[in-house]
């Protein structure tokens, strides 16, 4: 009898111990898996986000590119529409350099040093990539060769990049902080589950706690799902 009454309280104290443990770890294993998948999505996200804008940025500065491009080769600077100079949302810069390095035409503001040192043939087209000018700024740039007065020039445009990366960087400050809020619902989440999931336990605990050696023949509840 003595043995049996010894043993209740260290049945309580390593059930109790179990019940609460397990849904401290429980939880903060989701909030842990969480959190890594969180940090992997949103850094893919942020990735494929880039590189999307970067390559619209990239069409339309090649598409304008293009059109100034063949402008050119059917009439001359002084036929070279306005338009296709004005730079808007997307296109920051624009540049007709000629052989020589001279900037032959341009938009309004347009850095006075060429873009880039690049020289193609009549036809040719390439996309250079992130460019810094002279003056500090930095572009996306595609360049294309024409052929205007007779003599050979490249078509710079460049796209701004810092509207692409104000974009970037306020999604990037969502997902943080819309991350750990998520976060803390999934570890509350799981905490409350684990314990309705454990109350069964709870409630064994509960009835081991009210037998006394004075009557051994009580029983601990059996669960409805007898597991």
């Amino acid at each position: 009898m003595r043995g049996n009454t010894h043993r209740v309280p260290a049945v309580i104290k390593r059930v109790r111990s179990l019940y609460s443990g397990v849904r401290t770890r429980t939880a903060l294993a989701a909030a842990a898996v969480m959190t890594v998948c969180l940090a992997i999505a949103g850094g893919l996200l942020l990735l494929v986000l880039y590189r999307s804008l970067e390559s619209t940025a990239e069409t339309a500065a090649g598409l304008r590119a293009e059109h100034i491009a063949a402008q050119l080769r059917s009439g001359d600077f002084d036929d070279l529409e306005s338009a296709l100079l004005a730079t808007d949302g997307h296109i920051a810069v624009i540049q007709v350099v000629g052989a020589s390095g001279v900037i032959r035409a341009a938009s309004n503001g347009a850095p006075r040093s060429p873009l880039t040192a690049v020289a193609l043939a009549d036809g040719q087209a390439r996309y250079v990539g992130r460019v810094e000018s002279a003056t500090g700024e930095e572009y996306w740039v595609s360049a294309r060769g024409a052929v205007a007065d007779g003599a050979p020039v490249t078509v710079l445009v460049g796209v701004d990049r810092e509207p692409v990366e104000e974009i970037v960087t306020v999604v990037g400050v969502l997902l943080a902080v819309g991350a750990p809020i998520l976060i803390v619902l999934v570890a509350a989440g799981t905490f409350r589950l684990v314990g309705a999931a454990l109350r069964p336990v709870e409630a064994i605990r509960t009835r081991v706690a009210s037998i006394s050696s004075a009557d051994l023949t009580e029983r601990v509840p059996v669960p409805r799902t007898h597991d």
